[in-house]
């Protein structure tokens, strides 16, 4: 459990890409880019040449979309009814604007023959919309082209049924794949329980001698910056059953996938017959929001996990530390050379995992933060150097030629392991300072700017990661060394060596070790983001104190120090007691 910057969250890395391209999120500069006749200005695709009365084909299905509103008796509306009331709308919004027009307008019945289907809550009604259309000399062709876009293909389409039947359908731009824009003709050879009605309305005097493979299509290519992808950098998935034949397209940005399903994101794409993808960049960065909000989400919700579980372990670590040095005070005959080496191992922890949890509740940056900042990372490295004092003692112990060569227990040598215990950490925390402080021109000093500890991921992967794992590569040299020697060394099973010096080697190796390898990988953990990295790390670096407890308290020894503390207070207490009578009676 680290202190969090503010605000932190996953962020996709973008270029500095010129006006014309678009970033990926992995920091590459892929061009935009705009249908024949159009120019690419500020991202999006405006004409060249203002011209007009343009011809173009528009293609469409409306597929129905229930809301909230909508009636019951909307499923058992008749399909045909919707042929005359879909001509007529399209009719009235074209002749506002004198716009020309073919229109032939078919509608589905995709549950013809199954009865049960109209007791569900399904409606069977789907719509094909082909127009040819022609533009007006008094609208220019971006205006055309954007009015259509608006009405037709990016927002819902509303048919009135009467006073109170509103039947509302979602448009989908059949250009995209051009293969699945099947009339009713070839649907009802492929499937016999599809019925369907036509009709076709065309204004007067209207007439083309224009084919089809020159007519523009009607689609959001026309207006919007797009980016092209070849077929290896995306997949296609067809559903083919569905009416109308649906697709999803799932594009591999290399950092993330982006797939594109809905009806109204899929207007927003065009597959090519060579197999080229074009993606309006609107919509890629609206997917990419939608994914980073996801994963915000699912971070905020894992981060409240990690943190109630590291808390919970974290106070229970301290507990058990404070037991730990009760213990020690309570009973000098445990303060011998490695009990204080114990006793300072606990305090040192106790005060580290103490200001970490003060500095990860501080919201604020500030004086206090900084302190807190500067505290907590000295007090670990203090903590860690405790590690390596405990793995440097037993170490010299077990390679020591005879008992009085080292390791003397008396005042001054322990306080040379204070002094040597402190000054690691405060070098540190000094270059920190002095190397912040030169590179920012005084601005800062390396703790309390972000949040209240290191400010940075690489400070944090130097200042704290870098001692941790030479200490850990000097304590596992230590125990290599020492477990060699004892193999060697036979005369160590003597009495020069007790046996519970060795069980103390055991000990310090576990300690160092665990305290060492778990904030190896919490540094990991915490740098690389992973949340379940995290909820398996943090929680088990946060019970320090437990080992602590469990391998110098939980013993037969400690527990018998207890136990004739008890039989000599109770002793005591009866021989007052005896006393007492005596003397009463004697009166």
């Amino acid at each position: 459990m680290l202190p969090q910057e503010a605000g932190q969250r996953a962020v996709y890395k973008h270029a500095n890409c010129s006006a014309d391209e678009w970033s990926t999120p992995d920091g590459r500069c892929l061009p935009m880019q705009c249908s024949p006749g159009k120019l690419l200005i500020n991202s999006s695709c405006t004409s060249a040449l203002e011209i007009s009365e343009l011809e173009y084909r528009l293609r469409l299905w409306l597929t129905f979309v229930k809301t909230p509103s909508t009636p019951v008796i909307a499923q058992y509306y008749p399909c045909h009814y919707l042929v005359q009331s879909a001509n007529q709308k399209f009719r009235l919004w074209f002749d506002k604007f004198l716009a020309t027009y073919t229109i032939t307008t078919e509608v589905f019945d995709v549950a013809y023959g199954y009865q049960d289907t109209r007791k569900t809550d399904s409606f069977p009604c789907l719509i094909r919309v082909d127009a040819r259309l022609k533009g007006t000399a008094n609208v220019s062709r971006d205006e055309f082209e954007s009015l259509v876009l608006d009405s037709w293909m990016n927002g819902q389409v509303t048919l009135e049924e009467g006073r109170q039947l509103n039947l509302t359908f979602q448009p989908s731009d059949a250009t995209s794949r051009k293969d699945a824009f099947v009339s009713c003709y070839e649907m009802r050879k492929t499937r016999s329980d599809v019925n369907c009605e036509g009709y076709t309305e065309c204004t007067d005097g209207y007439f083309s001698v224009i084919n089809e493979g020159q007519l523009i299509n009607i689609n959001n290519m026309l207006t919007c910056g797009h980016v092209t992808f070849n077929t290896s950098e995306y997949e296609l998935n067809v559903l083919d059953d569905a009416s109308p034949p649906d697709f999803t397209v799932t594009l591999d940005l290399n950092v993330t996938k982006v797939t594109l399903s809905e009806a109204q994101d899929l207007n927003y794409l065009l597959i090519e017959e060579s197999g080229e993808l074009k993606v309006c960049w609107e919509i890629l960065e609206k997917k990419l929001k939608e994914i980073q909000d996801a994963d915000k989400s699912v971070k905020e919700k894992s981060d409240v996990a990690i943190y109630a579980v590291s808390l919970a372990c974290s106070v229970v670590s301290l507990v058990c530390l404070v037991f730990t040095i009760m213990t020690y005070l309570i009973h000098p005959i445990l303060r011998t050379f490695a009990g204080k080496n114990n006793m300072m191992l606990s305090l040192s922890l106790l005060l580290a995992q103490t200001s970490l949890l003060a500095a990860v509740h501080i919201e604020y940056t500030g004086n206090v933060c900084t302190f807190l900042g500067m505290s907590t990372h000295f007090l670990w490295l203090w903590m860690f150097s405790w590690t390596f004092i405990c793995s440097l003692d037993m170490f010299l112990v077990f390679t020591a030629k005879t008992r009085s060569s080292c390791c003397q227990d008396d005042y001054k040598s322990f306080i040379k392991r204070c002094l040597f215990s402190v000054s690691f950490p405060a070098s540190v925390v000094s270059v920190v300072v002095a190397v912040t402080y030169n590179q920012t021109s005084g601005q800062d000093i390396g703790y309390g700017s972000m949040r209240c500890f290191l400010d940075s991921l690489l400070l944090t992967g130097v200042a704290l990661g870098g001692p941790l794992f030479t200490i850990v590569l000097c304590n596992t040299a230590f125990f290599v060394t020492s477990v060699v020697k004892i193999h060697k060394v036979r005369q160590l099973k003597t009495s020069d060596l007790k046996k519970e010096e060795q069980s103390n080697l055991i000990v310090y190796v576990k300690l160092s070790a665990m305290t060492g390898i778990f904030w190896l990988l919490t540094t990991v953990a915490h740098v690389s983001q992973n949340s379940y990295f995290q909820f398996i790390v943090e929680p088990i670096n946060g019970l320090q104190g437990v080992y602590i407890f469990m391998s110098y308290i939980c013993n037969r020894r400690v527990l018998s120090l207890y136990f004739r503390k008890e039989e000599v207070k109770a002793t005591k207490t009866n021989s007052m007691s005896l006393t007492s009578r005596d003397i009463e009676k004697q009166k």
